[in-house]
């Protein structure tokens, strides 16, 4: 058994000093106390590809975040940042292999395969990922939105 909250906070930690140093804040809020079915060595690649995918994203001066929760059959993450505009078409698509976003541009660089790694644990663990932007909320007047990548694991007792 993985406990999620934990799992998150080991693979979070490296990253404290990436965001500090590209002025970015990495913020936590909530709490969970559940474990899923799965192996560290497995699992720790679901917080990595997010969290990764945040700062790859993020611009300087934003904020990335984690909220944790639960219910008594599922532990639930969400990483939310600021990210190029996706059109709905590319909302189950960029969890593909090889698939980015097509506002992305070209001085990000990337190969498209991190949300998918984060898709093939998720499923390995019986859980849905699935990606939202809140088109409301954009950083400086730019093509950059709010972005939440959401993963609803299924909890398990032992």
């Amino acid at each position: 058994l993985v406990q999620v909250y934990s799992a998150f906070q080991k693979v979070l930690r490296p990253f404290e000093e990436l965001c500090e140093q590209r002025g970015i804040r990495l913020q936590r809020t909530g709490e969970s106390f559940g474990a899923v079915q799965a192996d560290f060595d497995s699992f720790h690649i679901l917080p990595l590809a997010l969290v990764d995918n945040a700062l790859k994203y993020a611009p300087p001066g934003t904020r990335i975040e984690v909220v944790f929760g639960e219910t008594r059959d599922e532990v639930t993450v969400a990483v939310s940042s600021f990210g190029p505009k996706l059109d709905v078409d590319e909302y189950e698509a960029v969890f593909e292999p090889g698939v980015r976003g097509r506002h992305v541009g070209e001085t990000i660089e990337g190969a498209g395969v991190g949300l998918w790694h984060a898709a093939k644990v998720v499923e390995m663990v019986g859980g849905s990922i699935s990606i939202e932007q809140d088109r409301s909320i954009s950083f400086e007047k730019s093509q950059r939105f709010r972005t939440s990548l959401k993963v609803r694991l299924t909890r398990s007792w032992g």
